[in-house]
């Protein structure tokens, strides 16, 4: 079951060394300094990035968190539906697992374009470490066609999958709406990719 972004909160903790059976304690203790819930209000999983080393004898782990009153309506849902989920991970992640190329250990920028809204996504190694969600999609482009070009949403729609819907005379009026439009999504994207250029962790 894929869970939505916007509920959702990753993070990347830093914790010092100790038994490996010990981290899902330590995580849990230092949780409501990086989320606004207390360890008792979330359900959460983790993934180790470094392992202690000499040079750096300490845990990078990347931690997933989602509130559990969202979690239990989800899964209510789920119950009425008579479908049994095995497994829930955050929307990043399944668009992650699906799109990186297993043992692939480049970092990836992915960009799920939605109707409402654009989830952004950082992977590394196929890990997400960082996401987030721009209040932009498809019906913000739609609105811009819909007022320039006083049409429908239906026909807003067919031109901005099909220019050739696009009345040759505006074709260049139109493209430059509809690439005014993306560049909010744009600049979002570009905040992000230099928010992890220029981000480094304990390591470097």
């Amino acid at each position: 079951v894929s869970l939505p972004e916007e509920q959702a909160y990753v993070v990347n903790l830093n914790l010092p060394q100790m038994l490996q059976k010990e981290l899902r304690e330590a995580i849990e203790l230092r949780l409501e300094e990086v989320v606004p819930y207390s360890a008792s209000e979330v359900e959460f999983d983790y993934e180790i990035t470094h392992h202690p080393t000499v040079e750096h004898p300490s845990f990078d782990c990347v931690v997933s968190v989602f509130p559990k009153e969202s979690l239990h309506d989800y899964e209510k849902a789920l119950a009425q539906a008579a479908i049994l989920p095995v497994a829930c991970e955050i929307e990043g992640q399944a668009l992650t697992r699906a799109l990186t190329p297993m043992g692939d250990a480049s970092t990836s920028l992915l960009v799920d374009f939605g109707k409402r809204r654009a989830g952004v996504v950082i992977a590394q190694s196929g890990i997400v470490h960082f996401s987030a969600t721009v209040p932009f999609g498809g019906m913000h482009v739609n609105k811009s066609i819909m007022d320039t070009f006083h049409v429908s949403v239906d026909v807003a729609e067919k031109m901005k999958r099909d220019q050739k819907s696009v009345p040759a005379a505006r074709a260049q009026e139109f493209t430059s709406l509809v690439c005014s439009s993306l560049s909010v999504l744009a600049d979002e994207i570009n905040k992000y990719k230099l928010y992890w250029e220029d981000h480094k962790d304990a390591r470097g």
